[in-house]
């Protein structure tokens, strides 16, 4: 799980949610999971996500029970798609390399 959240991000479809441009994206990608911020701040991911006229609709969850979830545009201050991000998996991989390499030199030298 550590690799999986390590090596990914979200990235902001558009500057400035509108239907269009959530349409667009959607067209691109059916079925997408976005992470939404409301105009209070609060952050929350919709999977299989479609637009119904000005209103994104989806499921909260994967897993069973399958809520289902409506947000008005309106109250949507930004959209973002998870996406894989190369720094951060060589960010980790170095991490773990430099981890690595002080447990190797802190381990004993043998013993003659």
């Amino acid at each position: 799980m550590l690799l999986v959240t390590a090596c990914s991000g979200t990235k902001p479809i558009a500057p400035a949610p509108t239907p269009a441009s959530v349409q667009e994206y959607l067209a691109r990608y059916p079925h997408a999971i976005l992470r939404i911020t409301d105009s209070t701040g609060h952050g929350q991911w919709i999977y299989d996500a479609h637009l119904r006229g000005d209103t994104l609709r989806g499921l909260r969850n994967t897993t069973m029970p399958r809520d289902s979830i409506a947000m008005p545009l309106r109250q949507v201050s930004e959209i973002a798609a998870p996406h894989f991000s190369a720094t951060r998996t060589f960010g980790l991989l170095g991490g773990l390399a430099a981890l690595l390499g002080v447990y190797a030199l802190l381990l004993p030298g043998p013993v003659y």
